[in-house]
């Protein structure tokens, strides 16, 4: 066989034996890149309390102690706070528009006029918890060694009527020229009437059992509702011209506390309830990492089977 021809036949016989050997290399790289990737195996997450949830970024929903994610009402910033006061207890709107904070904790009375909140007052070695309007101007229910109601005029404060007695009002409902008032630590609700030319006249509603009385709530037939603390009762008083006020219990809640109170025209109560113990400093500061207050069902014994009746 002549020499070119032979090399013709090697070469020949090479180039076959070259692309099966390119083709091998490549099922190997393909075998060595997938091999990783068939590795891979999926993945569970359970999120079931509060804190599962808190690395989370969440947009418009909230989640719960119980870790419930649920939708949440949009907020809007309205305005920032002076650094001095960090609690708003009370806020109320004026005709005008402009709107008037109680803030704390020492007793400052702000007012948001447009985007701006501006410091009114500072009082000091008094508290200010409950707002109101009286004859279109700001009430304000002042808690001290000496409480007082005053409203304000201009910037600043004319006394109505003086309480001696009372420690705290944590909160004022005007009728007219009556205000009703929820205060503590005797745990009165007291009817002032504003009506009288010299001095306004003080009456005693109720005189409860707690320490103090929270809130307030009126109807239309003129019926009082007030929420106390310590045994979380919502009473009802009935004012009577002619004899004491009737007061009844309308509720007993399995909180100590009843902190607000919104009551229809028609009667309908809405009671928002509150314990100090479980707000306590610190206690609310992280997330829950426990499925605490979830209710768990109770299991069902199974009904026995009755016994056949006698056929008449």
């Amino acid at each position: 066989m002549p020499l070119a021809h032979h090399q013709d036949s090697v070469a020949c016989m090479t180039q076959p034996l070259v692309r099966a050997a390119t083709r091998h290399i490549a099922m190997l790289m393909v075998i060595t890149v997938v091999a990783p990737v068939l590795a891979i195996q999926p993945a569970r997450w359970e999120h079931t309390t509060e804190a599962d949830f808190e690395p989370g970024q969440r947009d418009n929903v909230v989640v719960t102690n119980l870790g419930d994610v649920k939708l949440a009402a949009r907020t809007d910033v309205i305005g920032q706070m002076p650094e001095q006061a960090s609690v708003i207890y009370d806020l109320q709107a004026l005709p005008g528009g402009d709107l008037y904070l109680a803030a704390g904790p020492e007793a400052k009375l702000l007012r948001r006029a447009g985007d701006e909140i501006d410091k009114v007052m500072s009082l000091e070695q008094e508290q200010v918890f409950a707002l109101d309007v009286y004859e279109g101007k700001l009430l304000v229910a002042v808690s001290g060694q000496v409480s007082r109601l005053a409203v304000l005029d201009g910037d600043e404060l004319m006394t109505l009527v003086e309480l001696d007695g009372v420690r705290y009002i944590w909160d004022v409902l005007v009728d007219g020229k009556k205000v009703y008032l929820a205060t503590g630590i005797e745990g009165k609700l007291l009817g002032v009437d504003l009506a009288a030319d010299d001095e306004p006249a003080v009456t005693e509603l109720l005189d409860a059992e707690q320490i103090n009385l929270l809130c307030i709530g009126q109807d239309d037939k003129g019926r009082i509702y007030t929420g106390s603390d310590t045994d979380g009762l919502i009473y009802r008083i009935t004012s009577k011209a002619d004899a004491d006020a009737d007061v009844f219990v309308l509720y007993d809640a399995a909180e100590p506390e009843i902190g607000a109170l919104l009551v229809t025209a028609d009667g309908t109560v809405f009671a928002g309830t509150a314990d100090a113990e479980q707000a306590r400093q610190g206690r609310l500061e992280d997330a829950v990492s426990e499925e605490a207050g979830r209710p768990e069902a109770p299991e069902q014994a199974p009904a026995e089977p009755e016994e056949p009746g006698e056929i008449p």
